[in-house]
This record gives structure tokens, sequence and C-alpha cells, in this order.
């Protein structure tokens, strides 16, 4: 079975989406999902959150389907973020 170089194309952009979508799914139907530890630690970098935004941009520049997914990810990611940094005030 030959496969030419759009046909891969398509797959990866398939896979890539269908592992964001399964993410944003997971982490957006239950409360008390946590991050792995390498996200947490890494938030308070502000490079880190630059590498977010350049993710983005180049998974925009390959796939609009998964930039919507990787923007749904991020957004979430660093929402939840914020919130988990912040001392807990009644």
């Amino acid at each position: 079975m030959y496969l030419s170089g759009e046909k891969i194309d398509i797959l990866n952009k398939l896979i890539a989406t269908v592992i964001f979508f399964s993410l944003n799914v997971y982490h957006g139907s239950m409360l008390r999902v946590e991050y792995p530890t390498v996200f947490v630690s890494l938030y308070p970098y502000p490079l880190w959150r630059v590498l977010i935004l350049v993710f983005l941009l180049a998974s925009a520049y390959w796939c609009p389907r998964l930039a919507m997914m990787v923007a749904f990810s991020a957004f979430f990611y660093l929402m939840d973020m914020q919130h988990m940094a912040e001392p807990f005030h009644v």
C-alpha cells in the first residue's frame, strides 16, 4: 500500500486533531482532573506560555481544525492554572 505525502499529511492532521479533541473532552468533562506535574511546574515561566502561543500559531498555519482544538486546550490550561496558582479566599 502506497501512501502519498498528501494522504500522510491528512492522516497526521486527523490524528493530532483527535488527540487534542480527546484531551479537551477529558479535561472538560471532569472537575477534578490533575494536570501533569511538569505542566504545573512550568506555568510560572513566561517563556512556557509564549511557547504555547507559538505552538498555537504553528498549528493554525498547518490545520485550522487542529488550531481550534489547541486553542481550547491552551485556554483551559491557562485559565485553570491561573485559578490554581492563586491562594484560596473565602
